[in-house]
């Protein structure tokens, strides 16, 4: 049976980690983080590299692909696995950290990157959508693990498609949600009920993914508590810039998007989740 470690056991990480014992599959856990690791149901480690050593498939699921390096990295950990072992790299990671990443384990391990979308309620649920790119047949040998994980595995394409196909999404996905909480501050100082207007976008042809999903579960009764942060999706559509430009494109409206998201991050105190964009739009100038 296939041996997973699995590295990152935050909001997104636990979640994903118990998917797959609860399918069958032996998984060790790890985190830097003593609690997270206390919360996992399985065998967990204390050191990265003990972790390593009874790994022939690698799950990380971290905040970008700078703490994958340094996770695999230091002191050489990655030499701890098997020869011949498979990293599945589902952080949310620029693609080109993804390519050197295949370049630096090349001879020992192989490599998928593997992003997810749906959020810490679809991580819980195993309905995850998962973007892979990479080796096909390296794909179809590990499709079994992505099926416990998601709804749907999309095979993208070479080495870095897979993070490109997340950080669009999640590009379109911000897009979206600015225009939705835009428009909601709108209706309001027309006068038009804020649960009213949710209706209608949702039984009309504004309906997206934020008017169904997060407006009346997140932002209109304020709990603001989707799991996913709003410095991560700024992250994330920087991502996406950075890949347009790499291959000559200047598109304006991607670039307004990232401009948008930088700037809200900056206007909090503190780390928030991405719906709290709601509040920073309310508090905006929209004066000419």
């Amino acid at each position: 049976m296939d041996k997973i470690v699995f590295i990152g056991l935050g909001k997104m990480g636990l979640p994903m980690a118990e998917n797959l014992r609860a399918s069958g599959l032996e998984v060790i856990g790890y985190d830097i983080n003593k609690s997270a690791r206390n919360t996992f149901s399985g065998v967990t480690f204390d050191e990265v590299k003990k972790a390593l050593s009874h790994a022939e498939t690698v799950i990380t699921m971290l905040p970008s692909g700078k703490e994958v390096k340094e996770v695999l990295f230091t002191d050489d950990n990655f030499q701890k696995t098997k020869p011949g072992s498979v990293l599945l790299e589902m952080s949310s990671s620029m693609p080109k950290d993804t390519k050197e990443i295949k370049h630096r384990l090349e001879g020992w391990m192989q490599v998928l990157d593997a992003p997810v979308s749906g959020g810490v309620s679809r991580a819980k649920s195993g309905e995850l959508s998962i973007m892979v790119g990479g080796s096909k047949e390296l794909f179809d040998k590990k499709v079994h693990i992505f099926d416990a994980l998601g709804q749907k595995a999309f095979y993208c394409g070479k080495t870095g498609t897979g993070h490109a196909a997340k950080a669009l999404n999640n590009y379109v996905s911000a897009a979206g949600l600015i225009a939705a909480c835009e428009a909601l501050v709108v209706a309001k100082k027309i006068g038009i009920e804020e649960d009213k207007f949710t209706e209608i976008l949702n039984n009309s042809t504004g309906k997206n993914n934020t008017t169904e999903k997060k407006l009346r579960q997140f932002i209109l009764n304020r709990a603001f508590n989707s799991g996913f942060a709003l410095a991560l999706m700024a992250k994330d559509v920087g991502i996406a810039k950075l890949e347009s430009e790499d291959h000559g494109m200047s598109l304006k409206l991607l670039d307004e998007v990232s401009k948008y998201l930088n700037y809200s991050v900056k206007s909090f105190e503190n780390d928030v989740d991405h719906t709290q964009i709601y509040e920073f739009v309310e508090n905006l100038d929209f004066r000419s």
